[in-house]
């Protein structure tokens, strides 16, 4: 089935009976929006009843930006978020530690500790003996 939708002012479209019906689409499901390379996919995204809210999500897709954009306050998400992180699949499940509180504090420090310059191997293997 194709639709053709106007957007409005606020970049908002309607979805069609028809569409909405077919795909079970009620006011206040979640959609998951993807770009797949000229195209622009909706999928229903909160089916099941455990399925975080969108304030949730909201806020957690903020804190991911912060860590995205390294920001030094961004301290990392806590299991809930990670949680929610997962559900909403904002993130991958095998990098999950990366988002995780203790690692992003490493990754802090990390780009925190200095670092040291030498002109030529001699002096940073005798820097590194001292």
């Amino acid at each position: 089935m194709t639709a053709i939708q106007t957007v409005d002012r606020h970049l908002k479209i309607k979805l069609p009976a028809e569409l909405s019906k077919r795909l079970k689409v009620k006011a206040g499901v979640i959609l998951r929006i993807e770009i797949s390379g000229n195209q622009l996919i909706l999928r229903p995204a909160a089916q099941r009843k455990d399925f975080p809210s969108l304030s949730a999500i909201n806020k957690v897709q903020k804190k991911i930006a912060q860590i995205n954009g390294k920001n030094a306050r961004a301290k990392g998400l806590t299991k809930t978020e990670l949680e929610i992180a997962l559900k909403a699949g904002l993130i991958d499940k095998k990098q999950a530690w990366f988002w995780s509180v203790p690692w992003q504090k490493m990754e802090r420090e990390a780009d925190r500790s200095r670092t040291f310059e030498f002109d030529n191997v001699k002096d940073a293997l005798t820097f590194l003996h001292t």
